[in-house]
Formats: C-alpha cells, structure tokens, sequence
C-alpha cells in the first residue's frame, strides 16, 4: 500500500459457464476487495499450484461493469500471484484451460462430524485445493464439529482417489472412489463420507491415490463433542458482527423499523429492484441469515444453487425477505449495512 489503510474483501463465485466459453477455469477463489482510502497500489493473491510448469499458465481476472479483463502476472512465487492495481472490485486466478499440463495442486484434507445418534456415527472428508478458505466451508456447515487436523496434502487434478481406514467391523466408506477437481463454490459437499458404530473413539484414516499409494494419512480423535452450534461462533468472528433482532429501543440508532420505514413503507420495498439488480455478493448475506435463524438449511443451499447473483437475490427476497415481513427486512438492513455499505449509502441519499 501507498499509506496505511483499510482494505476490505469478501468472498464471490464464478460463473463457470462464462469462463470456459472465454477459454478459463478458475484456480482460486474470486474476491470482492475494496479499498475506500485508495492506497492499494498491488495485489497478491494465493494460487496451489505445486509445479512450476503450471504457474507458467495462471492469469488474473477482474471484473468490472460486467466487463472481465484478463491480467499478466507481475510476478509469480511458490505461493502467490502479484498484480498491479488501480480500480478494486472483483479479483481471482484464471488457469488456460487449453494447457496440456495436468497440475498437480497443494490441496488440503477437511474433516467435519456432523451431529448423530447411536447406531452409527458419520465423518465428512473434504479434499479441496490449498487455498479455499476453510471458513467458507465451516459456513455451510454451521450444524458439524470441525476436526482440527494437519490438512496439508498433494493431489493431481483429474486423477482418482479413494479412503481407507483401520476401522473393524461394521463400516463403511463412500463413494468408493472419486476424481479430484480444484472446486471453488458456490457449493462445498463431502467428497467421501466415513460411517462407523459409535463407540469408536479414534481412526486411522488414508487417502489413496490411482496406483493405491498412500497421500495423505492421519489419526484423528472423535472423544472431543461439541456443541452443535460451534462453528457459528467461530465462524462470527471471520465474517464480522452476525446480525440479530434489535430491540424497540434500539430502533433509532441502530436501523430498526423506525430507522427504515418511512411514510409507512420500508426500506427494502422502496429499493426492492435496485438491491435485487445490484446487491453482487449473496452468499455472506445468506451466511449471516442463516446464523441469526431466518433462514433454514434447504433454503440457504436452494438460493446458493442459483447461478448468478440476480438470481439468488430475487429468490432470496421472495422466499425469505418478503415472508418474514419487516423483522426479516429490518435484518437484511442490518447486514446490508456491513457487507454493502456504499451501496446503502447510495440508495439513502436518493
């Protein structure tokens, strides 16, 4: 930076479709960044791939008025890829999916254990590219314990891999094999799902690659329960204040009803439109939703299976904003006002 400043960003989601008819794949997460002092002057952002043959191939793309320019690296090092920047909006690694190089990626290994009951007990396996954020993933799966583990791990894209375990008796594992592909949203699933009786206290578990070689191995504990909400609490302070319910008396000062209601008409109707046409990052403002309870696990993936973000607002506002009247509008302000600040300073002013 020039200065010292402030700079924020959150995460985005791709259109693949449009990459691909470009000649892309995505080889990192997209980021919204904002920087409202203007001192950003370069950028770096985090790439996995393992091989320098790779990074050979690996370019920016930025997003501005629907636009997508693609960017030469200033500089690529083991980890990271530097640009120079002038206008901040949307920012992420592009791969050229007309390389002959298949990558071999730094990839990670999550683990979740999802809430159960006696008979059997279920793991979660995640096997992603290095750098997905893990909070993105903690955030779709708010109702499992995360499993704290050494994650780090080699994996070749396109190739097959399997698990397997030190487990006796009755278990199983499934599917029994997969195809690694570098995924990065909107949605994460399990890629393998371990199931075992419940007085298993501990496992070995092991990912195989095509040739039945070991990868990745470890030993991880299940004695340690959690609650099932504590991913929320942890996942509150990587995303920011969570919204909540404010109080009558807090209406005034903290955008209640009174702070959004004017001549007997909300907020969100007078701009229903504008929010539904402009509003570009969904998926933090359904994060927090979900978190504060107005909206349920279905919902939250039905909107985040909508392609662009015109989509998952539109559905977001019929299915969940509208019927829940002006406590759920009165909330949706209320996050507005963190994750799209100048956007609802904008639509005050007007």
């Amino acid at each position: 930076m020039k200065a010292a400043g402030k700079v924020e960003y959150s995460p985005a989601y791709w259109d693949e479709a449009a990459l691909k008819t470009a000649g892309y794949e995505p080889a990192g997460p997209l980021f919204n960044i904002e920087d409202p002092e203007r001192g950003l002057c370069s950028l770096q952002l985090p790439h996995c791939e393992a091989d320098v043959e790779g990074r050979d191939h690996l370019s920016v793309a930025h997003f501005c008025g629907g636009n997508m320019e693609v960017l030469k690296p200033l500089a690529v090092t083991d980890t990271h890829v530097m640009i120079h920047v002038q206008n901040l909006s949307f920012y992420g690694l592009l791969r050229n999916i007309f390389s002959l190089i298949t990558p071999s990626v730094r990839g990670q290994v999550l683990l979740f254990h999802p809430p159960g009951s006696p008979p059997q007990k279920q793991v979660y396996m995640f096997l992603l590219p290095s750098n997905v954020p893990v909070s993105q993933v903690k955030h779709q799966h708010l109702k499992c314990r995360y499993i704290t583990t050494t994650a780090d791990c080699m994996f070749i894209a396109n190739q097959k891999y399997s698990v397997t375990s030190d487990l006796k008796g009755v278990h199983e594992i499934q599917p029994e094999s997969w195809v690694f592909f570098c995924n990065y949203g909107p949605n994460f699933h399990p890629t393998f799902e371990v199931f075992f009786n419940h007085d298993i206290t501990e496992m070995r578990l092991a990912i195989l690659d095509d040739r039945q070689h070991e990868v990745w191995v470890r030993r991880i504990s299940l004695t340690a329960e959690a609650a099932p909400d504590s991913n929320q609490a942890g996942d509150a302070e990587v995303s920011g204040a969570v919204g909540r319910e404010v109080n009558p008396g807090e209406a005034g000062e903290k955008g209640g009803a009174s702070g959004y209601m004017i001549n007997g008409k909300h907020f969100v109707d007078r701009n229903m439109t504008a929010l539904i046409n402009r509003v570009t990052l969904v998926p933090p403002i359904l994060d927090q939703l979900y978190e504060s309870g107005f909206i349920q696990h279905e919902m939250y993936m039905d909107i985040c299976d909508e392609k662009t973000s015109f989509k998952q607002m539109r559905m977001l506002m019929q299915k969940v904003i509208i019927p829940g009247n002006n406590r759920a509008k009165d909330e949706l302000c209320g996050i507005l006002e963190k994750e799209q600040k100048y956007l609802m300073e904008e639509l005050k002013g007007e």
